[in-house]
């Protein structure tokens, strides 16, 4: 039967390792809904990987919130361009003595992933690399993204420079936020200042794929050997915006299997899944009869949301006692219910007796007792009354 787990919230479920969606060869997924503020899908997402150049977002948005000016001008130097192209690193194109400015730079950067950017902005804005990643692990700090160091500003495969796809989203998110930053995220060519033409990768990936990928308002993609093929988009559908970072997908003569599995993926859910609650706060999950016939309702004490097809056939059944004994105390277990989708189980949660069902004959005896004892009270009081009232009666006469 095909899978119809998807998107399941992560306070309810643990994502298993095994891989869920078909067709799609990416290793570490993380769908979120940037709009609703709300995970939709995880596959992976929390282990530790090499992240190759999507490492270059931490840079940009590092930089863009340290430089006052983005329009101060550098020269490309020798270490700019040698210090980086001895490592294999993917390079924009500018070339030793072009002028150029640093908003150049980190279209530079982001756009076609410049290697030679980071090496400049790095040493122009930061003095040298070393303070500009002691700044990028500053701010892993600062969104407390446990999973994540820093030990170069490219991408570069170090045993010290790794993160998830998760707190990749999170930076990406964070970034998506400076207005600057979203506007080269989001460009898909741009002219510098010099006459060189930046075109973001994810625009040479999309003329080999030939799909329609206007919805992708703009990516981030990297590559290493180590990594394998990954990308970090912002995706529009309707009036919603998604992230959905992607890392370890299978590498193809064309380096595109990244932008076809993030392509997958969106339309998937676009297409053929919804998001729904199945059920909400406060609902009832069951009613149960107690051995004295009163009814014992089981409240659910959160939403339980997921994603599933549109189509899905769903059913919560209940398996545990009809009937509750005297003897049931709170805390007992009485049974366990079940979300079922196409007749599988998506999820499943025991039910506990909260409050006692029994009565405390004493406490009750006692409160009958009082109850009487104050009826005669106020009985004696109005009487004695009366009996005033009549003895001035007769000492008048």
């Amino acid at each position: 039967m095909k899978k119809v787990i998807f998107g399941i919230i992560l306070f309810l479920l643990c994502i298993s390792p095994v891989k869920a969606l078909n067709g799609i060869t990416a290793q570490n997924i993380y769908y979120y809904n940037l709009t609703d503020d709300k995970l939709y899908y995880e596959e992976n997402a929390q282990d530790k990987i090499s992240i190759a150049s999507l490492t270059k977002i931490t840079t940009g948005i590092v930089a863009i919130e340290h430089i006052k000016d983005l329009d101060e001008v550098h020269k490309i130097t020798d270490d700019d361009i040698y210090g980086v192209f001895d490592l294999g690193a993917s390079l924009a194109g500018f070339k030793v003595g072009d002028t150029v400015t640093l908003r150049d730079l980190l279209y530079g950067l982001l756009l076609p992933s410049g290697a030679e950017c980071a090496k400049a902005l790095a040493t122009y804005a930061f003095g040298s690399e070393e303070v500009l990643v002691d700044e990028m692990n500053k701010l892993a700090n600062k969104l407390n993204l446990k999973n994540t160091h820093y030990s170069n500003t490219m991408g570069l495969d170090d045993e010290e420079n790794y993160s998830t796809v998760e707190d990749v989203a999170t930076v990406l998110k964070y970034a998506l936020q400076n207005k600057t930053f979203y506007e080269i995220f989001t460009t898909e060519t741009y002219e510098a200042s010099n006459g060189l033409t930046l075109k973001s990768t994810l625009q040479i990936a999309d003329n080999k794929l030939g799909y329609d990928l206007s919805y992708i308002l703009g990516g981030k993609t990297g590559f290493t050997f180590d990594a394998g093929l990954c990308l970090a988009s912002l995706a529009k559908n309707g009036s919603e915006q998604y992230i959905l970072v992607v890392a370890g997908s299978d590498i193809d003569k064309n380096h595109i299997n990244n932008l076809r599995d993030t392509h997958k993926i969106y339309t998937m859910f676009f297409e053929d899944y919804s998001y729904r609650t199945l059920i909400k706060k406060g609902d009832v999950i069951t009613s149960i009869k107690t051995y004295n016939n009163k009814d014992v309702n089981f409240l659910a004490k959160h939403d339980y949301n997921y994603f599933l097809e549109k189509d899905a056939n769903i059913k919560i059944v209940f398996d545990g006692d009809r009937v509750l004994d005297k003897n049931v105390k709170p805390g007992d277990k009485v049974g366990r219910f079940q979300i079922l989708v196409n007749g599988e189980e998506l999820y499943s949660e025991d039910l506990n007796l909260e409050k006692s069902i029994t009565s405390n004959h004493i406490v009750i005896k006692v409160i009958v007792i009082v109850i009487i004892l104050l009826f005669l009270f106020r009985e004696y009081n109005i009487f004695k009354r009366k009996l005033r009232k009549k003895k001035r009666r007769v000492v008048r006469n």
